[in-house]
């Protein structure tokens, strides 16, 4: 496909973290219940009249300033008209001709390392429409809990050139937006959705071709295989002399790994824009914008560098971290207390600063690697994420330390850990200590048991026990195996394959 070259915009429907819906008191809050955050303006009833939630608004001034964009002084609210049965009033309260703000961007950088800006063109505030949900017999329910909750539509200019580029501008965009608290943005529960416009042109030519839209891509990976698939589509239709001469919309089977067109693409004359009569012009203050400007937290690419600084970490791992605000503080609030509780410990010697210089790096990579491991795959394995976490940074950081004094081996801390999140609704139900004791799995360093369970395994054992003396040192991990299996994992494995190989008489 060297002959072609993808060109595509991307608009990005992110969900805003109010209380309320965008134009009435409703609850904007995920409902497994249809139909119970609904009121008579957010479904569209004869004389109700809408109020501007003015959270959104601040939630959105914040965004445009951390993705650089101009805030216009003045913004006008316009319905957008549409007849869709999840659309209650028959139009949308968008805004088209004076958007909230203009002319932003963001940064992304390949997998070759290669940095590149990609424009926004604008930010506006709108509302959502309802959910439809279709049956298999071809009925078709509405669930209007969502009808109205604050969206913010963000619309790139066509600067990307591929699928990884258009993933991690996407990715970009959602950690920005957690970042600042603006909105979750988790796409498995549509707070932030896709439309991906794609075109493709001859490789050195400048021209803008024919425009195809898919709607609603609800992952980072549909995004991908979208555009990966138009690309090879679009090139078979070049190929053959039959490009794309209409704009249409398309929708996307994940299943089948393919798009599928749904319809001519609208204009905007088809929708009908004219000013919303109901909502006043915005009017943005210079105080306004720059309270908001000092609400802008330290943003991903900013915290990344300093993580790698601060901590040592590779550029791909504070990446990883900086993924998600949350994540991020949940690993440096970890790194504070650990410092605290490193103090606590009798086996280490020096001042604060020396033992925190000696242990630091080691700590690091310890915390690191349970958060992005351990930590992530019971979340996963139990449908959870990050924002379900009940264990505090403290405790986390206590078990960490159980670890690191060599009270809990690997196998045992792990338990602990799963117990923690079992029990981390109820009070100190995640305290590492109570669990581990009430488990009885802190490590035995008392020489006296731990030479009783090697003598056990060792007369269960006789030949393995000949190879070690053979010379098959690997064999001792064996027989240590075995010991653990018999202090159900409470014995210090080190100690044990010390004791194995005096045993044995190799030391």
């Amino acid at each position: 496909m060297s002959k072609y070259e993808v060109v595509v915009g991307i608009e990005v429907h992110l969900q805003l973290k109010t209380a309320s819906k965008m134009y009435c008191a409703c609850r904007n809050e995920d409902n497994a219940t249809p139909n119970v955050n609904i009121c008579p303006i957010c479904t569209g009833q004869p004389g109700t009249l809408p109020v501007l939630n003015q959270k959104a608004v601040e939630l959105v001034g914040i965004l445009s300033i951390a993705l650089e964009a101009e805030i216009l002084q003045e913004s006008v609210f316009a319905r957008k008209n549409y007849f869709y049965p999840d659309l209650p009033k028959g139009y949308q309260i968008s805004q088209y001709e004076l958007p909230f703000s203009k002319d932003g961007k963001a940064e992304i950088e390949t997998r070759a390392l290669h940095k590149k800006v990609i424009r926004i063109e604008r930010l506006q505030l709108e509302e959502d429409s309802a959910k439809m949900m279709h049956a298999v017999d071809g009925s078709s329910l509405v669930d209007f809990n969502r009808a109205g909750a604050p969206l913010v539509e963000i619309v790139s200019l066509t600067d990307i050139r591929s699928a990884e580029e258009a993933k991690l501008y996407v990715l970009q965009l959602q950690s920005i937006a957690r970042f600042c608290g603006v909105s979750d943005a988790d796409m498995e529960k549509g707070q932030m959705r896709c439309d991906v416009n794609v075109s493709i042109r001859p490789v050195g030519d400048t021209k803008l071709y024919t425009k195809i839209e898919v709607k609603n891509l609800n992952s980072v990976r549909a995004v991908e295989r979208t555009i990966e698939f138009e690309l090879n589509r679009q090139a078979s239709l070049w190929e053959a002399g039959t490009p794309p001469t209409k704009s249409e919309t398309r929708g996307w089977n994940d299943a089948s790994g393919e798009t599928v067109a749904q319809r001519t693409k609208e204009g905007a004359a088809d929708y009908r824009y004219f000013n919303e009569p109901d909502i006043p012009p915005l009017r943005i203050t210079p105080e306004q914008v720059a309270h908001w400007r000092a609400e802008v937290p330290e943003l991903p690419a900013v915290r990344q560098q300093r993580l790698m600084s601060e901590y040592e970490l590779s550029k791909h791992d504070a990446g990883v971290l900086v993924g998600d605000a949350r994540i991020a503080e949940f690993f440096e609030t970890t790194m504070s207390e650990l410092r605290a509780w490193l103090n606590s410990i009798e086996s280490t010697e020096g001042n604060e600063e020396e033992i925190w210089k000696v242990n630091r790096l080691k700590l690091v990579r310890g915390a690191f690697g349970w958060i992005t491991g351990d930590l992530f795959k019971l979340l996963n394995r139990q449908g959870k994420t990050l924002a379900d976490l009940k264990i505090t940074p403290e405790n986390f950081a206590e078990l960490l330390i159980l670890v690191f004094d060599k009270k809990l081996n690997r196998t045992a801390a792990a338990q602990v850990l799963e117990m923690m999140l079992e029990k981390q609704h109820v009070p100190n139900g995640s305290d590492p200590s109570m669990i581990m004791q009430n488990l009885g799995v802190e490590q035995q360093h008392d020489t006296g048991a731990l030479s009783a369970a090697v003598d056990t395994v060792l007369n269960e054992h006789p030949s393995v026990a000949a190879d070690v003396r053979g010379g098959k040192d690997q064999a001792v991990m064996f027989l240590v195996g075995k010991v653990m299996k018999l202090t159900k994992g409470s014995a210090n494995p080190e100690k044990v394959a010390e004791l194995i190989r005096d045993r044995i008489g190799l030391i």
